[in-house]
């Protein structure tokens, strides 16, 4: 368990680790993907770190669908994200840089 302290800040997290289902094989989350209609593939969950709430609601489940690579290219400057890779890649957790 970790604790955060903010002051200023505003944290949201979004993940596929509690809601979620096994078929076939394949792991199917709750949070949807509107290119596909399809659960989000790729990411088990997202921190974002913003100066006001609105911001890191807003950001955390485009940044848990489009992933890590998008994220860094699409991420304001006030914003930060810590991602974890879903377990079949080998849970790999880190903040985007």
């Amino acid at each position: 368990m970790t604790e955060v302290f903010l002051k200023d800040m505003s944290l949201s997290t979004s993940g596929s680790y509690e809601k979620f289902f096994w078929a076939d094989g394949r792991t199917y989350t709750h949070i949807m993907d509107p290119r596909t209609g399809y659960p989000a593939q790729g990411t088990a969950s997202v921190s974002v770190l913003a100066p006001r709430t609105i911001d890191s609601e807003a950001w955390a489940k485009p940044f848990f669908i489009n992933g890590r690579a998008w994220t860094a290219a699409h991420k304001p400057s006030n914003v930060r994200a810590f991602m974890c890779d879903d377990e079949r890649r080998q849970s790999a957790c880190a903040w985007v840089q």
